[in-house]
């Protein structure tokens, strides 16, 4: 009888001192490229602190190709301006031109548009936009709605994205079904009154 108490009391300790696993934040997250055309206009781009995410889904109905949901919202720094983000939008569309050259076929990139915006309960808070055209050379120059801060950011589609995903997987209790993320950290939770 004894030790059945001492087990009881142990098992609960246990169970006081484990922390929950954290749940898969929404079913509406695509963490994997959907190829939907977007359809970029440059004279249609949301505007900080005006535009919603209802607004987003108007002016770009074939929807984003990609969606990540911070529930522990992150700190972003973009163009020198700091801000919370809890969602980001990424819409691409990469437009390919067929080069034949005798018997061989190859598809060759002619332009890349990549649109990532950074939402905070449900408010765009800003955006940027890689935009890559191909010249008449071959070359991969920037295109003319190119809107990121200068600088170059090896392996990172946006800047701080490696950071950004990293705070996203490491909130997801299914992240081991697609990403290692042993080595993930976040140092940029976002705590009111911090930025």
């Amino acid at each position: 009888m004894r030790f059945k108490i001492i087990y009881l009391v142990l098992f609960f300790i246990m169970i006081l001192l484990c922390k929950p696993e954290p749940v898969v934040y929404t079913e509406t997250d695509e963490h994997k490229y959907k190829h939907n055309k977007f359809l970029f206009d440059g004279t249609k781009l949301p505007i900080p602190g005006i535009t919603t995410e209802s607004n987003l889904l108007e002016m770009f109905p074939e929807g984003p190709s990609r969606i990540e949901t911070f529930k522990r919202k992150i700190k972003k720094k973009i163009f020198g301006k700091s801000f919370p983000i809890g969602k980001i939008y990424e819409y691409l569309n990469t437009v390919y031109e067929l080069e034949e050259e005798g018997n061989r076929k190859s598809y060759l990139r002619k332009e890349k548009i990549v649109l990532v915006v950074f939402l905070d309960d449900g408010i765009v808070q800003d955006y940027i936009i890689d935009h890559l055209v191909r010249s008449d050379n071959g070359e991969q120059v920037i295109g003319k709605f190119h809107h990121m801060q200068s600088g170059h950011w090896e392996n990172d589609i946006w800047p701080g994205s490696r950071e950004d995903a990293e705070c996203y997987w490491l909130q997801r209790s299914d992240r081991e079904n697609y990403v290692r993320s042993d080595e993930f950290k976040c140092d940029r939770w976002y705590e009111p009154n911090s930025h």
